[in-house]
């Protein structure tokens, strides 16, 4: 390798790295979502590509023998290698690619956890902040329905997208479930209202369980729609909980009213309308 091509190894290496990222996280995060899952991104281009630069140009004796497409393009591959491995595994390649990809599994678990939070912050906004078990229920079945029809337009016949729109139909069911508990919950804590402080106490409780539960289920439906979106899909997403929203009333457990202001029989949500 010439002098004038010390560009051709860094140049490879970073196309190699960004379509190894790119098929590492495809249908599992978003690697452009946020400014910060960016910048970890780019940060983990850059390094590889600098690495593959500085051991062609230098750590390597017999660089000059092999061409420089293949040294940028195993500095690349390293980065697929050590991404689908990140569990304790070793990767292999040998000690070439693991002196090629030094230090890239620091930027790729920085990686991994800006992308793992920044799902986390999205979802728990979403899910969390209703009063009442209905309305968890109803914006459960518009997200629902929502990826449904996704999948349902994208191929309905692709093994994969059958095998996703299953998985979203036992999130929701499981979400039902969860909600008819806690709905279940709130009518005892109403009908409790005016006895002992120590029964309203230990039925707020188990009403808070019962409502944390049936969120924890709407957090997995939410990160089946944040893995498999975008942006245009996550506005949707958020004005289906917008039209959900009280208008000036609190939300959570101090919101919720007595049995004087709202009773509540029968079912949660069954034969009750929209909002």
């Amino acid at each position: 390798m010439t002098g004038n091509e010390w560009w051709i190894p860094v140049a490879t290496c970073a196309v190699v790295t960004w379509g190894s990222l790119l098929v590492r996280f495809h249908g599992k995060a978003r690697l452009m979502a946020t400014w910060k899952s960016r910048r970890w991104a780019l940060l983990v281009v850059v390094w590889t590509s600098c690495v593959a630069g500085l051991v062609s140009a230098f750590l390597l004796p017999h660089a000059s023998r092999l061409p420089p497409l293949a040294l940028g393009a195993a500095a690349g591959l390293g980065v697929a290698s050590r991404t689908s491995t990140n569990k304790g595994q070793q990767p292999g390649g040998g000690a070439v690619i693991k002196t090629l990809t030094a230090y890239d599994s620091v930027i790729l678990d920085h990686l991994v956890d800006q992308l793992s939070n920044q799902q986390a912050e999205w979802c728990d906004r979403l899910a969390g902040g209703f009063c009442w078990a209905h309305e968890l229920e109803d914006f459960a079945e518009d997200v629902q329905r929502f990826l449904i029809a996704r999948v349902d337009a994208a191929s309905p016949s692709a093994q994969r997208l059958s095998l996703r729109r299953r998985t979203i139909t036992a999130t929701h069911k499981n979400i039902q479930t969860a909600v008819q508990r806690w709905a279940t919950q709130e009518r005892e804590l109403i009908k409790a209202r005016g006895t002992s402080p120590s029964e309203v106490e230990r039925l707020e409780r188990k009403c808070r369980k019962a409502r944390a539960e049936a969120e924890q289920h709407c957090l997995t439906l939410l990160g089946i729609a944040y893995k498999t979106g975008n942006r245009t899909n996550d506005r949707k997403i958020e004005a289906l909980k917008a039209k959900l929203a009280h208008d000036g009333a609190p939300h959570g457990m101090a919101g919720m009213p007595t049995a004087r202001t709202r009773p509540i029989t029968g079912e949660a949500s069954r034969g009750r309308g929209r909002r």
